[in-house]
């Protein structure tokens, strides 16, 4: 299983990013509307499975998990930014700033980045609720950590 709130999965390459500072977060802005959406955790390029198969893992050039390099309107920043308690804020302030942030998208972010358990469980919310063990999650509170915990523990094939 994985760390809670310290390992995600790659939004690229499907593998586990060991910490957050082996990882990027990656999102676009831009017209028609200016606001911040495509938010994806991936490797940062030194730790990329895809430059380290191509041994560009010490240059920036070349393949990477990075979706949006070369894309208009891309931002981005080193994913350790965006947890703790000081990440959380500045997540905070993407509601709040010029543009804003697509907010479905927004909220699944911070659930990957801050919610325990979120990260893992979500992979296997179709499953869980195949089995009717997942809550229905249009009920207000059948998402809590208990149930994320018990979603990731069942499912993880650990």
């Amino acid at each position: 299983m994985l760390e809670p709130s310290e390992q995600w999965f790659c939004d690229t390459c499907g593998q586990v990013i060991q910490s957050a500072s082996e990882g990027w977060l990656e999102w676009l802005s831009g017209p028609p509307h200016f606001v911040r959406h495509g938010f994806r955790i991936v490797h940062h390029f030194k730790h990329s499975p895809l430059a380290k198969e191509a041994g560009t893992e010490h240059s920036s050039e070349g393949p990477s998990c990075y979706q949006y390099e070369r894309k208009p309107g891309r931002e981005d920043d080193h994913l350790g930014v965006f947890t703790g308690y000081d990440g959380l804020m500045v997540l905070l302030d993407m509601l709040q700033d010029r543009p804003r942030a697509n907010t479905d998208e927004w909220a699944e972010v911070v659930r990957r980045l801050h919610v325990p358990y979120w990260e893992e469980a979500r992979q296997h919310f179709s499953e869980a609720e195949e089995d009717e063990f997942f809550p229905d999650p249009d009920v207000l509170g059948a998402r809590t950590v208990k149930t994320l915990k018990a979603i990731a523990e069942r499912y993880s094939g650990e």
